[in-house]
This record gives C-alpha cells, structure tokens and sequence, in this order.
C-alpha cells in the first residue's frame, strides 16, 4: 500500500523494526568490539573514497569551505558573505541602517549592548536615547520624554523635554499660542482663503 507521505513509510518501518527486534530478541546478537572497530575502519575508508565525490558536491552546490563565513567560521556560498545561519540583522539584505518608525510614530533605533532599556526586540526609543546622551546617565522607569512640537520621531536636542513622570497626550498651551502665533505672523496677509491676492 503506497504511503501518503514519507513520514508514515519511515515510521511504519521503525515499528517492523522494533517488532522484529521484540519477535527475535533472543537471536540477535550484540557485535563485539572487534567487530564495530571493524566497521569503524570501513567507515573511515569509505570517507577517504569519497572525498572527490564531495568536492563535486561542494562544488556542484556552490559551498566553498576555504572562504568560511566571516560570522561564525562554517562554510558558506562563495558569493555570500555570510552563512545561511548568520544572515540576519546588519548582513541581512533587507537591512535599512537598524532604524524604523512604530505605528504609534515612535522612531527606534538598535540599543547598545546591554542597555537596560532595550525591548526584548533588542531595539529602544531613540528620543529615549538620545535624553540619557543629554544628562549623562540612564532613564529612570518612571521617567518620561515629551516631545515639545508633538512630532513623535522628532528627536532633535532642543525638541525633548525630561519629565518626571508620566505626561497627558497632547501638548502645552503655551507651545500651541507660540505655534499659532507663527502661523499667523507668517500668513497675516491671506484672508478669506484667497492665496494669489496677497
């Protein structure tokens, strides 16, 4: 009967296995040291047989095991430059410079080693980051940064503000008169929304 896949063809002749090894347990007989050094030996020969055959492999399959992978060492494809295993992060191809902003508008960059900010992602706030750089030490947890224009990836120097804890969504008063007085210092001449008749 033809096997719907090749899992059950394997696990059905493990099963004959150990039913045939149960059935005939006292005629099967354990090898002798002599024996399995023996099969040590051909193993050995038939490896050193081989070697050309697995040159063409690596060949045929484009592994070049004298140009090991600038990572961890193992072989890898001849035009890559790292292994299968170690092409993530910086060696990625996708990689954009370890920056991206959130859907909330948060900016995250690629934490330092052993930051005790970092996400488990491995990444941290930048504007976050960028405050500790300012006062010369890490963020308190009940610390908080507030963006003074609202533009949550605006982390500029003079835009952060360290707060104490945490602060209400949105922004100052103070800050949104001083915005809307520039506003309208800068489009005093424009009225009833007629741009060209200034």
């Amino acid at each position: 009967m033809p096997y719907k896949n090749a899992d059950q063809g394997r696990e059905s002749a493990r099963l004959r296995q150990a039913r045939y090894r149960e059935k005939h347990r006292d005629r099967i007989r354990i090898p002798s040291e002599k024996e399995r050094q023996s099969a040590r030996d051909a193993t050995k020969r038939w490896r050193r047989n081989n070697l050309e055959k697995h040159r063409t492999y690596s060949k045929q399959y484009n592994l070049d095991h004298r140009t090991p992978c600038a990572v961890c060492g193992q072989p890898k494809k001849r035009t890559a430059r790292v292994c299968g295993r170690c092409h993530r992060g910086q060696y990625s191809g996708a990689w954009k410079g370890g920056a991206f902003v959130t859907s909330s508008g948060y900016r995250l960059i690629v934490a330092p080693p052993n930051h005790p900010g970092a996400h488990k992602n491995g990444y941290i706030n930048e504007h976050r980051l960028v405050m500790e750089r300012i006062i010369g030490r890490f963020l308190f947890p009940d610390e908080t940064v507030h963006h003074k224009n609202g533009v949550r990836h605006d982390n500029r120097q003079e835009n952060l503000e360290l707060w104490c804890s945490r602060h209400p969504q949105g922004q100052r008063v103070i800050d949104l008169v001083k915005w809307a007085k520039v506003i309208l210092d800068r489009y005093n001449g424009l009225s009833d929304g007629k741009i060209g008749d200034a």
